[in-house]
């Protein structure tokens, strides 16, 4: 995966809600995410070159967010979950050679309260396992102080993990359900359905400026049970 994944991560979350900078980041809890469905979406071959632009860049990851609405509401859904970058993978080589050079693929993903596979928009659903990860409740302004205290933490618990390639493990960033500093919390943001809403406002209550990062290490990744 790209180093650039960072700011990809980031860019959905500082896009959908308000900038406002919390000056405390949350303890840093080991959680247990579980089984979930998403609807997921991939870009056509981008090279290299592009994605290394923030403008290009920011506007490809956006413009995939935007391909999950229309599904989304064509099924009846009421909202998402906050779209992330699942992964930044090589291009097939058929891909690549038709593209003129043409390197990377962009997956986003949200998670959804839907059992039917989405209908339109070159959408496809894939089921989630449980799995164990590392979150914290942070302030938009703190994402970098945040990102840290979670790398500190799974170097302390998991000795033996490489801190030196951070940017590359399976980071999520998302909207906080709420501002109570709790496991409960966490694990709500990260698996609600409605933080995106695909008619009307975002749900009331919603505390604005503070997002939850999670991050899986890495061999702790969840696992695709069905689904490409």
């Amino acid at each position: 995966m790209l180093t650039m994944t960072r700011t990809m991560l980031t860019l959905l979350v500082v896009t959908l809600t308000t900038e406002t900078a919390v000056a405390a980041t949350g303890a840093v809890m080991k959680i247990d995410v579980p089984s979930h469905i998403e609807w997921c979406v991939k870009s056509g071959p981008l090279l290299a070159s592009k994605l290394s632009d923030d403008g290009f860049r920011n506007g490809a990851v956006s413009g995939l967010s935007d391909r999950i609405l229309v599904p989304a509401n064509n099924a009846g859904l009421s909202g998402t979950g906050i779209p992330f970058v699942a992964s930044i993978t090589k291009a097939p080589p058929a891909d690549t050679a038709s593209a003129a050079g043409a390197t990377f693929v962009i997956t986003a993903c949200a998670v959804v309260k839907a059992t039917d596979p989405p209908s339109s928009g070159g959408l496809f659903r894939r089921q989630v396992a449980s799995a164990s990860g590392y979150a914290a409740l942070c302030g938009v302004g703190d994402i970098k102080a945040c990102r840290t205290d979670i790398t500190d933490k799974i170097a302390t618990d998991i000795p033996a993990t490489n801190r030196g390639t951070a940017d590359s493990w399976q980071w999520r960033t998302t909207q906080a359900l709420g501002s109570d500093d709790t496991v409960s919390n966490l694990v709500s943001s990260v698996t609600d359905t409605s933080l995106r809403p695909v008619k009307g406002s975002t749900p009331a209550n919603v505390p604005e400026g503070l997002i939850v990062i999670l991050v899986f290490p890495p061999g702790q990744e969840p696992t695709v049970t069905s689904g490409p």
